[in-house]
């Protein structure tokens, strides 16, 4: 059935770039309405000569269906979004909350489907009561049909054997642009994929990492918008390092580099550190040909060092600052900053101008641009116990297409965007979410003690300036992290 339709993907490519010019255009005058929706959202969207729905979205394949059965999903209690449209739904119910609400209710109609949703905690704190609730009930014949788990408790699942293999199915199309390609790859466990995410997401968007730009400070300065480097695929640390450079001021005349200054890039919180090492294309872990998950040699040489050096220096210079609070770059007064969506209510406040940005390349030779993702997403899997697995990936399917076309650039019009749209901004968002990665590393976190952790090693040798010790920490460490792979994966340590 995948095979059938590999032509029209391939048609599909050919008019990309048009089509996402219509995709830009669909969103390019908000007027502070009711989200747009697509086509689908009043009729099913079975495969036709017009890949495209209104607004120059890609639709999907998925044929007119009326399965007439309830799908029952056991989900988390989200944190910063209404990613499972659970919200009640009232006058005050606001326009992102009531995107998910409509899209569960597009899916229902197009596929003669009730969604049931199961809401329980399952975040950091809970990720281990929400694993075990699901393997009781797996292991005693659920009926659940689909999970929506915090991220790290679906690679917890995974190793207990707990999930569908989802490239085994029908649906989902993982090769669509509503699923995370580069997320898809680095999940897979000897070439099984047993959860993925995308826009079927809303907690991805708030916990991709980026920079932003002050543009107020970069207009007054007279300096060329970075925005066209990214474009260009120019935009790489070299770059960063020479924008930033020579905007430090003593705002508060005290005579010493304080919180109080203006400086040209502010780290804030030991979190986004990760953005920088993802953005160069690393990643810390990586399976093996033999099946096995190792530290990568990016992490255990020169690159992870070089890099962390040349962002300590730069940091401990007159141009950068490390602000754990992330007042100052709040504030505007910074012309970089790392960021997340959380920043977005308090920039507005300030009233600076800004852009977006992804986290820049090691150097102009790397193809892509890749954003680092924070733990509080969503993963979405099946379990093995689901009475039909390809009913269940058909509608994993719907709510990832419909997502695309409507909670996603809802997000983005509400949060991301400043109050004048700016198209260039819009393709900025597309490639820092286009470039979502993790890898093993972060995906079973929680089962290293953190002091001794790829991770903890990775954020300490920043906020702690200590990089020139960071290879042999983690070299030192390095049969500590492998033997934890081993076990997650149920090996015997192995070299």
């Amino acid at each position: 059935m995948k095979n059938n339709r590999i032509l029209c993907i391939a048609i599909a490519a050919l008019v990309l770039f048009s089509a996402f010019s219509l995709a830009s255009c669909g969103k390019k005058k908000p007027n502070g309405g009711e989200p747009v929706a697509s086509d689908s959202a009043t009729e099913p969207t079975a495969e036709t000569d017009n890949l495209y729905d209104a607004n120059g979205y890609l639709k999907d394949s998925i044929p007119e269906k009326n399965y007439n059965k309830d799908v029952r999903v056991l989900c988390w209690n989200t944190s910063q979004v209404d990613e499972f449209g659970t919200s009640a739904q009232d006058e005050n119910t606001d326009s992102i909350s009531r995107s998910f609400y409509t899209r569960n209710r597009t899916v229902e109609s197009r596929l003669g489907v009730t969604l049931l949703m199961n809401q329980i905690d399952g975040d950091n704190a809970h990720q281990k009561d929400y694993c075990d609730f699901a393997m009781n009930e797996i292991m005693g014949g659920s009926t659940y049909d689909l999970l929506g788990c915090y991220s790290m408790s679906g690679g917890t699942l995974a190793v207990k054997n707990a999930l569908k293999d989802l490239t085994a199915l029908n649906y989902p199309e993982l090769d669509r642009p509503w699923w995370s390609e580069k997320m898809i790859e680095i999940s897979k466990i000897n070439n099984r994929l047993f959860f993925a995410t995308g826009d079927i997401s809303g907690e991805i968007l708030y916990n991709m990492m980026f920079l932003m730009y002050n543009t107020d400070i970069g207009d007054n300065m007279g300096l060329n918008d970075p925005r066209d480097f990214v474009f260009e695929g120019d935009w790489t640390l070299e770059q960063l390092y020479k924008q930033a450079s020579g905007v430090y001021a003593d705002l508060n005349q005290s005579g010493v580099k304080d919180s109080g200054d203006r400086f040209g890039l502010i780290v804030s919180t030991q979190v986004l550190i990760d953005g920088f090492y993802y953005g160069c294309g690393y990643t810390i872990a990586r399976e093996t040909d033999e099946g096995n998950i190792r530290l990568t040699p990016e992490f255990t040489g020169v690159k992870a060092y070089d890099l962390f050096s040349s962002l300590n220096r730069f940091l401990q210079s007159g141009f950068g600052f490390y602000d754990s609070g992330n007042a100052n770059f709040k504030a505007g007064r910074a012309l970089f900053g790392t960021a997340q969506a959380s920043v977005f209510k308090a920039v507005k406040e300030s009233g600076w101008g800004y852009s977006l940005l992804p986290f820049p390349k090691a150097d102009e030779t790397q193809t892509d641009y890749y954003s680092a993702l924070g733990f509080g997403h969503s993963f979405y899997c099946i379990p093995v116990s689901a009475a039909d697995p390809e009913l269940s990936g058909t509608v994993m399917e719907c709510l990832a297409s419909e997502g695309y076309r409507t909670t996603t650039p809802e997000i983005f019009e509400r949060v991301f965007r400043r109050y004048t749209f700016d198209e260039s901004d819009w393709k900025i968002f597309n490639i820092i979410k286009n470039g979502i990665i993790s890898d093993q590393a972060r995906i079973f976190s929680s089962r290293f003690s953190w002091a001794k952790s790829a991770l903890g090693i990775m954020r300490n040798c920043v906020t702690n300036n200590t990089a020139e010790g960071f290879t042999n920490e983690v070299r030192g460490n390095a049969e500590y992290i492998n033997g934890i792979f081993d076990q997650i994966l149920g090996k015997d340590s192995q070299s």
